[in-house]
């Protein structure tokens, strides 16, 4: 399997937005704070649909770069799947639909669990006894 697909400029646009975005399990937290105050805007109507598109884009590839660095997950293009997703040693990952739902639905700390999931769980257990 090739790593050929290269979303990191499109994370690395995103972690600008905030200096806590700095590629760890931990920073995952802050990307679901942001995702939950996005949501609000949605549901206001004051992000458009082009905003929309860069927001999944931006924040499924910072989630997909912190499994990628954290885990070895590769990226995969196929034509079986809508979208590239990554294999992570817990199995397929879908950072896009993750954003997506986390964006569309009151998902609470949605992409931490999703880490936990496919490559750290450690960390699941870290987040949830601290708070």
């Amino acid at each position: 399997m090739q790593d050929t697909l290269n979303f990191l400029p499109h994370a690395e646009r995103l972690a600008q937005l905030d200096p806590a975005l700095d590629y760890s399990f931990e920073s995952l937290a802050t990307l679901d704070c942001f995702l939950s105050c996005l949501r609000q805007g949605l549901l206001e109507k004051q992000v458009s649909p082009d905003q929309m598109h860069w927001l999944i884009v931006g924040a499924g590839s910072y989630f997909a770069e912190v499994l990628r660095r954290a885990v070895g997950a590769q990226w995969v293009n196929s034509s079986e799947q809508e979208e590239p997703w990554l294999e992570t040693p817990s199995g397929p990952a879908f950072p896009f639909r993750l954003v997506r739902g986390a964006l569309l639905k009151e998902v609470q700390n949605g992409l931490v669990l999703a880490a936990a999931e496919y490559g750290n769980r450690d960390f699941a257990w870290e987040s949830e006894d601290s708070r």
